[in-house]
């Protein structure tokens, strides 16, 4: 099975979900608080009504028409983990690095503002821990398949701007 897709062996109880869900929260779980809990936290399924509202907002959503996070099975992947923090560093202000990539003007291509589009350019990314990540051959460029590659950190090392 590829990594990112799950399977459930066992049913979960409503219960058991609303545990999970005020543990993530780190709260207790009392009846105050599982009254409180909305039906989808809790396990039950959605009306058909709210299925479609989801489907059709989902498609306006910044991944583009028809991308889920698990339409191409690779969600959770160190290769999807690199695609989804390069966008996050060029397009969201609040992230810690946003200063130095897109507070700098640094962009990545069209091609690659869906998952596909990036995982057809640069492949799988290599090594089986976090020995590799996406390297800008030129520091000052965009994010685009002409200047971009895997690298070893230390490779990275050597190509910092000056």
């Amino acid at each position: 099975m590829p990594r990112g897709v799950y399977v459930r062996t066992k049913p979960v109880s409503d219960e058991t979900r609303a545990k999970i869900s005020a543990a993530k929260m780190g709260h207790s779980v009392s009846e105050t608080t599982r009254g409180e809990m909305s039906s989808a936290q809790m396990g039950r399924k959605h009306t058909p009504e709210a299925r479609a509202k989801m489907a059709a907002a989902k498609l306006g959503n910044s991944y583009g028409a028809g991308h889920g996070p698990i339409s191409h099975g690779m969600h959770g992947t160190l290769t999807y983990s690199s695609w989804r923090a390069m966008k996050q560093r060029c397009n969201t202000p609040t992230n810690n690095r946003y200063e130095d990539y897109g507070g700098r003007g640094i962009t990545y291509c069209r091609e690659w503002q869906t998952f596909e589009g990036f995982f057809a350019s640069m492949g799988i990314r290599p090594g089986s821990k976090r020995e590799y990540s996406i390297d800008r051959i030129d520091p000052d460029g965009n994010y685009e398949p002409a200047n971009c590659r895997w690298a070893t950190a230390s490779e990275q090392e050597r190509n910092k701007r000056k």
